[in-house]
């Protein structure tokens, strides 16, 4: 591993890694970011007879390795197809109180478990003056599975009108007890991308209908699935668990060794946590506080300081069998530091901190 010459800011790393969003991008080019992109006028105070047409519409997503950005952004191109124009946002970026202008809202987020994560929970939790907009949701995951059914409720309480939902495939990078290879090992691939394109547009259209007065569009909300035989019954019920009870289930317990840590030549955990919960300026270091079980930080540091606890991989073998179906996890798999370099697949290219080429996939 090459020695890492200077410590760059966590904007200067995702453009390095080629993850800065095109929604921030834009921001800065307009001079406009989601606090004034909206129609403004529909802030509290404004009149509250204002009708909604279907036409100003927003994307924001989370995302962690990339995939749901690209779906993000395919929605988006869908969506300005059907409507002239479509902000988009990363959710780090995006204030849950400055959505009222918008009359339909684009939510995409990765799967990770039936529980809603972290900062996509308290995104929802945080939203304000959206009631009777419209929102459509999207998903990427290994299984191509979703959670729907824990997500549309929450947004309802907010008085989010949900008009349609929709999941995609997405490359398995973590959590690193995973398998590889996976099914969904290349996807998002052109075919998703173009799938998700022309769901953008159809959600635009089917927004503006509903806004004309066609209520009969709206679909019924999505039924919980029962558990499918051979799913592993230690996970049935975790959607109701807290994030410290998941924790527990799953056998998860982050660890830090300070000794091998670059700080403060290298910070990509501390610019990459979604839920900033590692904080190494501070004696003792801080780390996981909060945490929602990503892994990324285990992924991303170089030398392997920061970890997750082979306990919990140990743990998701067994309840998977993984021994019996002759598959591998990726922990073991890629065992070299850092596991995932942000902006390229897994494990492979050019990793800005370490100076280091990892070949093309």
């Amino acid at each position: 591993m090459k020695k890492i010459e200077a410590p760059i800011g966590r904007r200067q790393f995702l453009i390095a890694a080629g993850v800065t969003s095109t929604a921030l991008a834009a921001g800065l080019a307009t001079g406009a970011g989601i606090a004034n992109a909206a129609d403004n006028s529909a802030v509290p105070g404004a009149d509250p007879n204002k009708k909604q047409g279907g036409s100003k519409c927003v994307v924001i997503f989370s995302t962690l390795t990339g995939n749901t950005e690209k779906v993000a952004r395919a929605i988006q191109k869908g969506m300005e197809q059907a409507t002239g124009g479509c902000d988009i946002f990363p959710i780090k970026d995006a204030n849950p109180h400055k959505l009222a202008g918008y009359d339909l809202i684009a939510f995409g987020y990765p799967l990770m478990g039936p529980m809603l994560k972290m900062n996509v929970s308290s995104f929802i939790d945080d939203l304000r003056y959206v009631g009777g907009r419209h929102v459509f949701l999207f998903t990427t995951s290994d299984s191509g599975g979703n959670n729907f059914t824990a997500c549309i409720p929450r947004l309802k309480e907010h008085g989010l009108i949900a008009i349609g939902w929709k999941g995609w495939h997405g490359s398995v990078y973590g959590p690193l007890g995973d398998p590889t290879p996976s099914k969904a090992d290349g996807h998002p691939d052109k075919a998703d991308l173009a799938d998700a394109e022309a769901f953008g547009k159809e959600m635009a259209a089917l927004s503006k209908k509903i806004y004309a007065g066609d209520k009969g569009l709206i679909p019924k909300e999505p039924v919980k699935e029962e558990r499918h035989e051979g799913e592993p019954a230690e996970l049935v019920g975790s959607a109701n668990d807290t994030n410290e009870q998941y924790m527990k289930r799953i056998h998860f317990k982050l660890m830090y060794d300070q000794s091998k840590c670059l700080y403060p030549k290298c910070q990509r955990c501390m610019d990459f946590c979604p839920v900033y919960g590692i904080d190494l300026t501070l004696e003792p270091r801080v780390y996981g506080k909060p945490c929602m079980m990503c892994e990324m930080c285990d992924q991303l540091c170089p030398t392997g300081a920061i970890y997750v606890d082979e306990d919990q991989m140990q743990w998701q073998a067994g309840i998977e069998h993984y021994a019996e179906k002759g598959v591998t996890q990726i922990y073991k798999a890629y065992p070299k530091h850092p596991r995932f370099v942000v902006g390229y697949g897994r494990p492979y290219g050019y990793d800005p901190y370490t100076k280091e080429q990892r070949g093309d996939k």
